[in-house]
C-alpha cells in the first residue's frame, strides 16, 4: 500500500516565464522533490518583462508537478504583489489544504497573508531568502520612491521573521544579519539547485572566449562594470573575445555600442535557451561576474559546474561560491581595473599551457559538481520540511 504523499506549495516570486535564477531554482526544486512530496507551483500572472513563454517553461517541468498561474497585482511600484480579485484570493486559500507552504516571493503583504492563513490552518511555513537586497533600507535598484516604501517596509519584514519559525538562506550574510537581528528561529544555509551536465566535454578552441551570463541590468548586475573591464581588457589585448549572454533592461543599449566598437572581439547572443547555455559554458575559457551583489549567483555556479575559472567581485554571492583559489578569482570591488588584469592573467595561462587548464577545468567542475550534488540538496530540504 502507497502513504500518501504530503502536499508542498511552492510560491515564486515572480512570474515562472521571467525566468531568472529563483524562477530556474523553484522549477529545479519542484522536479527534485515531485517524487517524495505532492508539488504545486503558485506563480503570479505578469504579462511584462517575460524572457519565455509557457509551453516552454512547462516543457521544463516534471509532469508529477502542477502549475497553478494566480492573477496578482504589483502595488506600491512593483514593491510587492497581492492577489487580484476573486479568483486570485481564491487560488490562494487553497493552501489550507497543504502540508507545507515554502516562499520565494520578497512581497511582504503577501507573505503575511500567507503565514496568517497558514496558521489558522496549521500548515508549516517556510520562508526563503531569495533576494539580495531582503534586509536592505536602501534596494540595489536604487530609485527615490522604492527607497522611501522600503524604510516603513523593514518594520513590516522585521514584524514577519519574527512570526516565522523556519528561514531558510543562501549565503553566510544573510545569516549573520538574521542573528543580528534577534531572530530565534531555525535558519538553514542550503545553496540552490544547479542544473548539472549530463556529460563535461571541455572544448579545445583557438580563441581565448570570455563568456558573461546575466540580465543587462546597470543597477544590479553591473553591465556598466563590465563595459567598462572589456574596454580596458581591448586596450591591453585583442585577441580575447567576449560572449554576453543576457536581454532587456536598460545596460543592453551599453553592450551594443561596445559590440559596434568591436565587432571582432564583442558578441551579444541575447537570451539563450538551457541547452545552448550550457553548450556556450563549456566551450568557453573563463567566466565573469560584474554584478553589484547576489542572493546566491547561480549563473556563476553554473559556469563552475561546466569547469570554468570565474572572476568576480568579492561581494554577496559569489564569495559565498568562490571559497577556494583554483575556483578563481574575487576582486576588490569594483576596481575594473584590476579585474581585467585578472582576465589577462588567465588568457595568459591558457595560452602558455592549454593542457594545464583543462586539467584546472575538470578539478574546478568535480568540486562543484560534488558541492551541489542533487541528492544531498534535496535530502537537506527534504529535512528542513519535515523536522
Amino acid at each position: 500500500m502507497k502513504m500518501k504523499k504530503s502536499k508542498l506549495a511552492i510560491f515564486t516570486g515572480s512570474d515562472l516565464r521571467y525566468f531568472g535564477g529563483a524562477e530556474k531554482d523553484a522549477i529545479l526544486m519542484a522536479n527534485m522533490l515531485c517524487n517524495d512530496f505532492d508539488i504545486t507551483l503558485f506563480t503570479p500572472i505578469d504579462k511584462l518583462n517575460l524572457r519565455v513563454n509557457k509551453e516552454y517553461v512547462e516543457n521544463l517541468i516534471d509532469k508529477k508537478v502542477k502549475i497553478l498561474y494566480y492573477p496578482a497585482i504589483k502595488i506600491f511600484f512593483g514593491t510587492d504583489i497581492i492577489p487580484q480579485g476573486f479568483k486570485g484570493i481564491k487560488d490562494i486559500l487553497l493552501i489550507r489544504k497543504f502540508d507545507f507552504v515554502y516562499v520565494y516571493t520578497p512581497s511582504v503583504i503577501l507573505d503575511l497573508i500567507l503565514i496568517f492563513i497558514c496558521k489558522v490552518y496549521n500548515v508549516k511555513f517556510i520562508f526563503g531568502i531569495h533576494t539580495p537586497d531582503y534586509f536592505k533600507e536602501k534596494s540595489i535598484i536604487n530609485s527615490p520612491m522604492r527607497n522611501l516604501l522600503l524604510r516603513p517596509y523593514k518594520k513590516l519584514k522585521f514584524y514577519f521573521i519574527k512570526q516565522t519559525k523556519i528561514i531558510r538562506i543562501q549565503n553566510l550574510t544573510d545569516f549573520k544579519r538574521l542573528k543580528q537581528i534577534g531572530y530565534k528561529g531555525k535558519i538553514y544555509n542550503i545553496p540552490p539547485f544547479i542544473n548539472l551536465p549530463k556529460k563535461i566535454r571541455l572544448h579545445k578552441v583557438k580563441r581565448f572566449i570570455v563568456l558573461s551570463v546575466s540580465r543587462l541590468s546597470i543597477k544590479h548586475k553591473g553591465i556598466d562594470l563590465l563595459c567598462d573591464v572589456i574596454e580596458k581588457t581591448m586596450n591591453k589585448n585583442n585577441e580575447i573575445l567576449f560572449y554576453i549572454v543576457g536581454s532587456g533592461d536598460d545596460g543592453e543599449p551599453l553592450v551594443r555600442d561596445l559590440e559596434n566598437k568591436y565587432p571582432k572581439n564583442v558578441k551579444l547572443l541575447g537570451f539563450v535557451d538551457e541547452k545552448y547555455l550550457y553548450k556556450l559554458y563549456q566551450q568557453a575559457s573563463l567566466f565573469i561576474s560584474t554584478s553589484r551583489g547576489e542572493n546566491f549567483g547561480i549563473n556563476v555556479a553554473e559556469a563552475q559546474v561546466n569547469g570554468l575559472p570565474t572572476i568576480a567581485f568579492n561581494v554577496m554571492g559569489s564569495q559565498d561560491i568562490i571559497t577556494e583559489k583554483i575556483q578563481g578569482t574575487l576582486v576588490e570591488p569594483f576596481n575594473t581595473a584590476r579585474f581585467s588584469d585578472e582576465i589577462i592573467r588567465f588568457y595568459k595561462f591558457y595560452k602558455k599551457d592549454i593542457k594545464k587548464y583543462i586539467k584546472l577545468k575538470l578539478r574546478i567542475s568535480n568540486m562543484a559538481i560534488k558541492k551541489y550534488d542533487y541528492k544531498i540538496i534535496s535530502n537537506k530540504i527534504a529535512k528542513m520540511l519535515i523536522n
